[in-house]
């Protein structure tokens, strides 16, 4: 849920958070990684790794790794998600050489399927539906923006994903985007302009000495839909929370925590 950047005005943007630290990344790709529906099921006779998943994160291609309320979540998918997580990592300046960030990669990319499946499940018992002419104006709008079918078929099999599979993620996304509409509305959140003068005020006195801030009335607008937006997505996650704590879940897979690292720097005695 990317948000706009507020002219000058310091707005915490979703590339300036994952600068902070591996930690920081991982906890905000959770959420988004659930939202957007990254995980595709292969459509192998055999499970086959994703293309895009590297070389150190490639364990297993068979089994399940989870199960909620009984479903089994195989490891097809979750290697899915670990491909979509380290990607996004990679590109965000984080190495994969480091064994704390390969380990908390594994973290999210569980705890993202596991929450993903939380999430279906409820919007199937919720009857959420989704027409067939939505999933298609979605794949041909994909299509489009990245330069036409035969564009479009060449990105598929360069991520090894069938166009089947394809539009089982467009599926799930959009069912996905219809049960949070249903489930956390928008309409419930209402910011006061108080609240908005406050954020304003307390953005533009970290400015830096010769910035040129814009005028309250200019950017009151946009300040207003960044606080929806990320109270929003409180909602969200507090909902999912919810469900999860609701549900019926087990691991079959142990991920490792990285080693602690240990100074050998002396402690210097009084």
């Amino acid at each position: 849920m990317e948000q706009e950047h507020i002219s000058s005005i310091d707005t915490p943007a979703p590339k300036r958070a994952f600068a902070l630290s591996p930690k920081v990344l991982m906890s905000a790709l959770t959420l988004a990684v659930a939202l957007i529906g990254s995980y595709v099921a292969y459509q192998n006779v055999v499970p086959q790794y994703p293309p895009l998943l590297p070389e150190v994160l490639r364990e297993s291609r068979f089994g399940t790794v989870a199960t909620v309320n009984g479903d089994g979540i195989s490891r097809e998918r979750y290697n899915s998600a670990l491909a979509a997580v380290a990607n996004l990592a990679a590109t965000n300046g984080i190495s994969l050489e480091d064994t704390a960030v390969l380990t908390e990669i594994k973290n999210v990319a569980l705890t993202s399927v596991i929450e993903n499946e939380v999430l279906l499940q409820a919007a199937r018992t919720a009857n959420v539906t989704v027409d067939d002419a939505t999933i298609e104006e979605q794949i041909l709008a994909t299509s489009i923006q990245i330069g036409g079918k035969d564009a479009f078929e060449a990105e598929l099999e360069k991520a090894g994903v069938t166009e089947k599979a394809y539009r089982t993620s467009v599926f799930e996304q959009a069912l996905l985007s219809s049960y949070i509409a249903q489930a956390v509305p928008t309409s419930t959140i209402a910011i006061s302009d108080d609240a908005v003068k406050a954020f304003y005020k307390e953005r533009t006195a970290l400015a830096e000495k010769g910035t040129e801030i814009p005028a309250f009335d200019e950017v009151k607008d946009q300040v207003r839909a960044y606080l929806e937006n990320t109270e929003h997505e409180t909602l969200v996650r507090a909902h999912i929370e919810a469900l999860v704590a609701a549900a019926t879940i087990e691991k079959h897979i142990t991920i490792e925590a990285a080693p602690v690292a240990t100074s050998t720097e002396e402690v210097p005695t009084e």
